[in-house]
């Protein structure tokens, strides 16, 4: 079943905003399609809300809105080469990627949903993912994410860390490997949780098209870049 697609707050109406000056045309799109289970129940609109078919080497456009269903897909960013697991009825939305002369500076939305982020720990690249209740800032990490609007917007990392700052009072963590933090629960705290419970988390974001391991450790950026 397609997923449907519906109007979004104000807040979450999102600019294209590519820098070329650099890559030229060459970067137009910013993330490619890796892997996907079932195009069918996929949504993907552009920032100009054409619909894109996504399959596996689509590139896919800063401005975008990936909807999921009954299914995931996996993307790798350009030309950072990070990768990107949108999990099943997930609303991930690729705002902006900025690319520059000695750094690439990516800006996206987690609506609703779950994603897994894996990025380089030896470029000079930039991640800020912007959820209903926080915003989370990355350099070099792998750390899954998920939001049940009003209920719950967690964080758990895997390798390296993250800043997660809470938007309603601007409350700031950082949260390293092996530990979780949640903006919706009574304590907003980083705290270490269990291998299996780590386990847990991350079972159903596990990569099929790309090594993470292979991300993680990359110290140039994708041809071109």
């Amino acid at each position: 079943m397609k997923p449907g697609f519906t109007m979004r707050p104000a807040r979450s109406v999102l600019v294209l905003v590519v820098c070329i000056a650099v890559l030229g045309p060459l970067y137009a799109q910013n993330a490619r399609v890796l892997f996907i289970d079932d195009p069918e129940a996929i949504l993907v609109t552009s920032g100009d809300r054409a619909t894109i078919v996504p399959e596996i080497g689509t590139g896919i456009p800063a401005g975008s809105i990936v909807e999921t269903g009954d299914t995931s897909i996996e993307l790798q960013l350009e030309p950072s080469g990070g990768i990107v697991y949108v999990s099943h009825h997930t609303v991930f939305i690729l705002d902006r990627i900025d690319v520059g002369v000695d750094s690439v500076d990516h800006r996206f939305a987690l609506e609703r949903g779950k994603i897994r982020t894996v990025v380089s720990a030896f470029l000079d690249d930039r991640y800020e993912i912007q959820t209903p209740s926080a915003v989370l800032g990355v350099r070099g990490t792998d750390f899954a994410q998920r939001v049940v609007p009003g209920q719950m917007d967690w964080v758990c990392v895997l390798d390296g860390a993250v800043s997660f700052a809470r938007l309603s009072d601007d409350r700031e963590l950082r949260v390293s490997a092996g530990a979780f933090a949640d903006v919706r629960a009574e304590r907003f705290e980083s705290a270490e949780i269990s291998r299996d419970r780590i386990e847990a988390l991350f079972s159903d974001v596990q990569f099929r098209g790309s090594d993470p391991t292979t991300v993680r450790d990359r110290r140039e950026r994708l041809p071109g870049g």
